[in-house]
């Protein structure tokens, strides 16, 4: 414990005990991704306290980096050779809200990102449907360097769960968004939290009617486990774990067949793909826009698949379960917004 604080303050960070930061970590950091892509830390800490999330305990309050650190990390992470930045932060539609400035909002940091640097892909993660205003779903949904990807934890539809959750919205934000962003052309990952005390049938089927309307691309489904030194952690009406977990098996079933066939009607297509890591078999394996690091599936392609870093215009032929195989069809190059280019 004392070596980490000791890098950490070593860094510019100033921690004052696990937990409780004054600032984020600064200076150089190690980077433990592969080559093609990094992500690039906004602000740390949380203020939204819902009420089931021991984060704002563990992590502190919400902690903004300042845009010039920001974009003086991003532009060294470009000159490694990422193709794609993600940015992130346990909630990173709250960035600036502590920081003085009409300009200190995620909208104004992206649009800042893509003034100044040229990767090619900028992915933005864990946006909250109480934050994400007017101008920041119009910058995502127009700009073609941003990825037409959005991970929007909306935990749930009812609107006497999101109520007695605290998350600061109803069930017909939720609808509003998802609608929006729920397109064939953008993709939409979520999270679900089932069984929270109190909940329904009529509030879960409720939440699997949401799923089935397809609107999802990627869904993590969770069953509702009381954390200790939260203020849910007493809440009455606990719903039994067994039923809880049927709930969730429910929902991840129905967003099974979503998924697969949001995967099955891009065969045929052609998607650009940046190269994460090359495999055995002269495989490679990649990504387009619409896949996220580690939470989704990822696009095999064989036939030249070209190096870490690079993009490549290649076939959709068949899916594998949650991935997808590709046979390249176009050349390399390093760059691409990632938009699809659908089979006609």
């Amino acid at each position: 414990r004392e070596k980490a604080l000791a890098l950490c303050a070593g860094a510019g960070g100033g921690v004052d005990g696990i937990g409780a930061p004054r600032t984020p970590c600064e200076g150089p950091r190690l980077v433990s991704t592969p080559p093609s892509y990094s992500y690039l830390r906004v602000a740390d800490g949380c203020d939204n306290n819902c009420r089931y999330c021991a984060i704002p305990g563990i992590r502190g309050r919400l902690r903004s980096r300042s845009p010039a650190a920001i974009l003086e990390e991003a532009r060294i992470l470009e000159g490694r050779g990422a193709g794609e930045l993600i940015v992130i932060a346990q909630d990173a539609t709250a960035y600036g809200a502590d920081l003085r400035g009409r300009n200190a909002n995620l909208t104004a940091l992206l649009e800042l990102l893509l003034a100044k640097l040229r990767v090619p892909r900028i992915r933005v993660l864990y946006a909250h449907p109480a934050r994400l205003d007017e101008a920041a779903v119009a910058l995502l949904l127009s700009e073609r360097r941003l990825c037409r990807y959005l991970d929007l934890p909306v935990q749930h539809v009812s609107d006497s769960v999101l109520a007695a959750m605290g998350r600061g919205y109803g069930g017909g934000r939720v609808r509003e968004l998802a609608e929006r962003f729920g397109g064939d052309d953008f993709t939409l990952r979520t999270t679900l939290l089932l069984g929270f005390p109190g909940e329904t049938e009529r509030d879960f089927l409720s939440a699997l009617d949401l799923v089935r309307t397809g609107a999802f691309a990627h869904l993590g489904a969770f069953a509702y486990s009381p954390e200790p030194g939260t203020p849910a952690f007493a809440d009455p009406g606990r719903i039994p774990a067994a039923e809880a977990a049927r709930r969730r098996a429910a929902v991840l079933e129905a967003q099974r067949g979503v998924a697969f066939a949001r995967l099955d009607s891009r065969i045929g297509g052609s998607e650009d793909i940046l190269v994460d890591r090359r495999l055995a078999g002269g495989w490679v394996e990649g990504r387009t826009a619409a896949e996220a690091p580690d939470v989704d599936g990822v696009v095999l392609v064989r036939a030249g698949g070209g190096c870490p870093g690079e993009f490549v215009t290649a076939c959709i032929k068949r899916r594998e379960g949650y991935d997808l195989v590709a046979e390249v069809g176009g050349a390399r190059r390093r760059g691409g917004g990632g938009r699809k280019r659908r089979r006609r």
